[in-house]
């Protein structure tokens, strides 16, 4: 039951982030790619802490299949910021470093974590209890990181448009 749930919903989050972003108001198009990442990170807490604690196999099947939409539209959008923000020069290494970022903590130490946690709660079902708790420690942090870039970028924005026009 993974499988499909997983194609269908990873898929899905990819194609309709693009088209969400592109329908958001607003010409900076890094602003939206960012705000759009953020409420994807905000509105997945919820599934993600509580969908492997649920009992009822299709509440979590559903829990999951949301979780994986909203991580998916982050996912797939979060190398644009990037193409607009670093230099020219220094993209493809940003973008390396990006990649090669996830993949550790995705495949490398993220897995390790939920195993260590897993063999040391005295749970139940160890491992839903572990993803609940890596999900409810990193969310938060994502989504203040995400936020404190926008305020960041509309700080500098405003700085910009206050500075009197060169002569």
């Amino acid at each position: 039951l993974f499988g499909p749930i997983y194609m269908t919903s990873g898929i899905a989050g990819t194609l309709a982030a693009g088209f969400i972003v592109n329908a958001m108001k607003g010409d900076d198009a890094v602003e939206n790619t960012l705000k759009f990442m953020r409420f994807c990170v905000v509105a997945v807490a919820p599934f993600a802490v509580f969908g492997p604690l649920v009992s009822w196999l299709w509440a979590e099947l559903a829990f999951m299949g949301i979780s994986i939409f909203l991580i998916s539209s982050v996912n797939c959008l979060s190398s644009l910021p990037l193409q607009y923000l670093v230099p020219k020069h220094l993209r493809a290494q940003a973008i390396a470093l990006h990649g090669m970022t996830c993949a550790m903590i995705g495949t490398g130490i993220g897995p390790v974590v939920a195993g260590i946690l897993s063999d040391t709660l005295p749970a139940s079902q160890p491992l839903s209890v572990a993803l609940s708790l890596m999900a409810l420690a990193i969310l938060p942090m994502v989504a203040a990181l995400l936020h404190s870039i926008i305020r960041r970028r509309a700080t500098l924005a405003h700085d910009a448009a206050s500075l009197p026009a060169a002569c």
